[in-house]
């Protein structure tokens, strides 16, 4: 039952981004270049005012958000491995969550990315998919905290590419850190039974998350203290043939 739950809703997930990038492609793209085109040709005959180099950043930051989620839908339908970037796949997930006003407006970021990460070859879904369901629970458990700060900070050694997501949330207390990923185990309310904008859920994001990144050797490291805030590791091997069975 689970296994048919978890893919039912990955394939309305795929289905829904890849939708909704198309959409906003094809019908916010064209109007922008407009906008575009038609300020440098008032800057041309006018000449550079603040008012036009304002309407040209802005037209800009939405042809940005445009290709970031154009992206992300092609490449979350993609489902042969590929060489990815944990750094350049994580600002993608953090870009496309400012479209979330809780977190574009209520959280504090602090993101500490080592610079150049060693790549793995890996299917970007899964990684996206597991990155992104770790980075929602930090923000849901902020979201009644009176500090609200999240932290990703990525890092290497020798054997392992690590990634620590980290929040001020509510924290998980220790007689509860083992059952983080038991399918549909959920300390948050069912999902229908929330007030407006209470975060809600059905128990499925950890244990998906276990599920699609264990067959790359991926490990887990959680640390929560309550009322204090939870870190999160995803400690992923690389430097030897991993790919996916």
């Amino acid at each position: 039952m689970y296994r048919t739950v978890f893919e039912t809703a990955e394939l309305q997930r795929i289905s829904a981004i890849g939708m909704m990038a198309s959409g906003i492609a094809h019908n916010i793209n064209s109007p922008v270049m407009a906008i575009l085109g038609t300020s440098q040709l008032l800057m041309m005959k006018s000449g550079e005012s603040e008012e036009l180099k304002s309407i040209m950043d802005q037209a800009k930051k939405i042809s940005d958000i445009v290709k970031n989620l154009t992206y992300k839908g092609r490449s979350e339908a993609e489902k042969t491995p590929v060489t990815l970037d944990i750094n350049r796949l994580l600002r993608e997930e953090l870009r496309f969550l400012e479209t979330d006003l809780f977190f574009k407006h209520n959280v504090q970021k602090d993101y500490q990315f080592q610079e150049p990460l060693p790549t793995i070859q890996a299917v970007y879904s899964d990684f996206s998919r597991s990155l992104g369901n770790i980075i929602r629970n930090s923000l849901d458990a902020m979201y009644q905290s009176p500090t609200k700060k999240l932290t990703v900070r990525t890092y290497f050694d020798d054997e392992w590419i690590l990634a620590d997501i980290e929040d001020t949330g509510c924290g998980i207390a220790k007689e509860n850190l083992g059952k983080i990923f038991e399918p549909f185990y959920t300390t948050k309310l069912m999902r229908g039974n929330g007030r407006q904008g209470e975060p809600t859920g059905i128990g499925l994001g950890l244990s998906s998350t276990q599920e699609l990144l264990s067959p790359y050797g991926v490990e887990f490291d959680v640390r929560s203290e309550v009322g204090q805030g939870t870190r999160f590791t995803v400690r992923i091997p690389y430097g030897q043939d991993r790919k996916k069975n």
